[in-house]
Order: C-alpha cells, then sequence, then structure tokens
C-alpha cells in the first residue's frame, strides 16, 4: 500500500513539475514569438532610426507591431503574421497613405531587416522633409476664408493671378524672424499668423497653406539651407502680367521743374541716363506763359553749337517750338539732354517730365521655374523682400534641390 502511495505521488509530482516545464516553454516560445526586429542601415552597424518614422508596422490592413527605436516590436506571435510585404505607416503621416517598404522578413527569424540603399536614403530624406509638409495647413478656416477674399477678383482658372496676389500679400504682411537658437523651430500657418512673421520655412509653408486653399498645387522645396514653395500649373507669360500690376504706376511724374526764362536764355536737363530702365513712354510736359522751344540735344557741345546759331544734332521726334501748353512723347530722352528756352522775350514756365514707371524694371524680373511630371511650377521665396517677385530666386544658395509632393509623398530632385 505505501509503495503504491508513493508510486502515486512521485507520477503526481512528475506531472505538475511537466506542467511547469511546459509552461515556462511556451513562455519562452511566446516571448520569441513576440521578439523585435530592427531596421538596419548596413550589417552589423548601428539602427535606422529617426523618431519622424515611429509608428506601425502593417501587412496589407493588418496591423503586426509597433515601430519604435527603429525596430519593429510585433503585438501578434509572429507565426500568426500574414503572408505579403510589411510597411511602415508613419504616425505623423498616416493620414497621407504613405509608408516604407520593409519587404518579407521571416518575423519568426532573429535576423535583423536591411533595407536597400535606396530605400534608406528615401526614407531618411522624407523623415528630413516630414515636419515641413505636414505643418501646410489649407483646411484652417481662417486661412481659406482670407486667401478666398484675396483672390476674390481672379477667375477660378487663373492660378497666375492667385499666386501673384497671395505671395505680395504674405510679403507684404509677414516679416522675416529667425529661429531661437534652440535649434530649428517649424511653426504651424496660424503661429506664423499670431507672430505677423517667421522664417523661411514658416512663411513657405503659410504661402503653401494659403494657395492650396484656393486651388493652387504646390511643391515643398529644401535646399542645405534654405526652405521655400513651388507653385504648379501656372503660365509664366501670365504671371508676368500679375507682376507688371504690381511695380507699374502709369503717369509717373518722373520729373519736374519751373521758372522764369529771361530772352537767349535757356534751361538745360539731363542726361538721364537710367530713365529708359525705369520709365517708358516718357513725355514731356510744358505750361508756359508765353510760348517756349523744347529741344532733345543728343550732346552738350550740340547745346553749345544751338546757342551759337552753329549746325546742332538734336531729336526731331522730340521738339515743341513756340508752344505755351502742350505735350511730345521722347522715347530717346534717356539719351540726351533737355532744353527749354522762350521764344520771344521771357516767360514762365512750368516743365515735368510723366510716363509709365517701374519699381522693378520688367527686364530684371527674370521668372524662375521648374518642370515636375510636364508641369510649370514657379519659385515662391517669401523671404526675399518687398521688392521681389513670384519667381524670383535671390535667396537660393547652388547645391541639391529636393522637391516633395505632400500628397504622394514623392520626392524630386531638382539639381
Amino acid at each position: 500500500m505505501r509503495w503504491i502511495l508513493l508510486t502515486v505521488l512521485l507520477l503526481t509530482g512528475c506531472a505538475v513539475l511537466t506542467n511547469i516545464l511546459t509552461e515556462l516553454q511556451e513562455s519562452a516560445r511566446a516571448a520569441a514569438d513576440y521578439s523585435n526586429i530592427c531596421i538596419l542601415e548596413e550589417k552589423n552597424e548601428t539602427f535606422f532610426y529617426d523618431p519622424q518614422l515611429d509608428g506601425k508596422a502593417v501587412v496589407g490592413d493588418t496591423v503586426i507591431g509597433t515601430v519604435e527605436y527603429g525596430c519593429v516590436n510585433l503585438t501578434m506571435p509572429c507565426r500568426e503574421v500574414p503572408a505579403g510585404a510589411a510597411r511602415i505607416v508613419p504616425h505623423n503621416i498616416s493620414a497621407y497613405n504613405f509608408s516604407i517598404e520593409l519587404g518579407t522578413p521571416n518575423w519568426c527569424s532573429s535576423e535583423n531587416i536591411q533595407l536597400d540603399a535606396a530605400t534608406r536614403e528615401r526614407a531618411q530624406l522624407l523623415a528630413q522633409m516630414l515636419p515641413y509638409v505636414s505643418n501646410v495647413n489649407p483646411d484652417d478656416t481662417g486661412i481659406r476664408e482670407r486667401a478666398k477674399f484675396l483672390t476674390r477678383i481672379c477667375p477660378a482658372y487663373d492660378h497666375a493671378c492667385k499666386t501673384s496676389k497671395l505671395f505680395y500679400y504674405v510679403v507684404d504682411n509677414y516679416r522675416y524672424i529667425a529661429d531661437p537658437d534652440v535649434g530649428e523651430y517649424i511653426k504651424k500657418p496660424s503661429t506664423t499668423i499670431a507672430d505677423g512673421g517667421g522664417d523661411c520655412e514658416d512663411l513657405g509653408t503659410l504661402l503653401q497653406s494659403y494657395l492650396e486653399a484656393v486651388g493652387v498645387r504646390t511643391f515643398t522645396m529644401l535646399t542645405v539651407d534654405h526652405a521655400y514653395a513651388l507653385a504648379c500649373g501656372i503660365e509664366p507669360a501670365l504671371l508676368r502680367r500679375a507682376i507688371d500690376q504690381r511695380y507699374r504706376h502709369d503717369n509717373y511724374l518722373w520729373y519736374k521743374d519751373s521758372g522764369h526764362l529771361d530772352n537767349d536764355y535757356i534751361r538745360w536737363y539731363g542726361p538721364f541716363k537710367d530713365i529708359n530702365k525705369h520709365l517708358s513712354n516718357a513725355t514731356i510736359n510744358i505750361h508756359a506763359d508765353t510760348s517756349v522751344d523744347v529741344f532733345v540735344f543728343a550732346s552738350e557741345a550740340d547745346i553749345d553749337s544751338y546757342l551759337e546759331r552753329h549746325g546742332y544734332d538734336y531729336y526731331p521726334e522730340c521738339t515743341l517750338e513756340h508752344k505755351q501748353n502742350a505735350a511730345v512723347r521722347c522715347p530717346a530722352l534717356d539719351e540726351g539732354y533737355l532744353t527749354v528756352a522762350a521764344s520771344h522775350g521771357g516767360s514762365t514756365f512750368d516743365l515735368s517730365v510723366t510716363g509709365t514707371y517701374y519699381d522693378v524694371p520688367p527686364e530684371d524680373t527674370t521668372i524662375t521655374y521648374y518642370t515636375i511630371q510636364n508641369t510649370t511650377c514657379i519659385v515662391l521665396d517669401p523671404t526675399t523682400g518687398n521688392y521681389s517677385w513670384p519667381g524670383y530666386e535671390g535667396n537660393l544658395t547652388p547645391g541639391p534641390i529636393h522637391g516633395i509632393d505632400r500628397f504622394s509623398f514623392e520626392v524630386h530632385d531638382l539639381e
């Protein structure tokens, strides 16, 4: 009887011990099933990691784990991971349907994932650009309503008009404010508005938000030390008209003088060497109490010859003889010397030169653009100052230029 009881106790103890060992083995196997797999830059080297890429790992529509510090931490047993290619979906851009392909690793293996060089480079570049792109916010109610109001006179299809209006609005109303010394600080557009300005990426992001709110497609652009925007679907010729409206002043008073002329005396002015650059349709206007003569001579020597009644060169198309109140258009004014003389006896006169004046001469307003996917995309840099324009690239430095589409997350290299 004692032997039977002892045998039963031994068998029971073995069964209990076997169960404990089995549970420990199952626990160890389960722990292994849920172990993480990390993404390496190179074999046996450091983890590929950027906090912008933290998020979730998915296969198809199934979430299989989380991504932190460059590692995929499975949230299901490795044997239950569905077949198919896995992807990283970063938290901060999950709404954009963007992901990084990881291939089809063996999730029950301890081997880490090695991204190919092209995928790794693209992921690193995207991680750098994501903070800029994710701040573009055309859905903000205040931004949308302001953009619609500012472009209310523009036809729905006229993106050149919209781009010009919104570019100059940002340039005129928001100043450049450098980041604090703590490092790169990227503001939301609403913060830039509240602060009254920001640095290059802040002003560029604000401008993009306004443009996209009225249907203009944009790209975020990054160089080594600068950020700006592109506006796409715009014909440079149409944009030039909008630029001209900004800097053109009709009936502009370029020069004026008044005085009294005694007989045989003249007043001379010039040369107006820069008049042709800034003033078109130059017109000489004279108002006098008695008749006067207006000539434009080719040189000072010709003025002397005129006074001495010798032969002289002058521009007939700019001449007014024996006139009291008259005007004449003079395209040659930038090349010569303007004179006023009394025709007979003395005369009191008022002289003016008027025309169409340009703050920035049209020939100086080169419009820089890139072609992306067969579409013309204009450079927009709102940090270039009040006398810049859409297409001006004054602050761009040589080197690699990367553009990113915030909807497809396709990166374009524009060197």
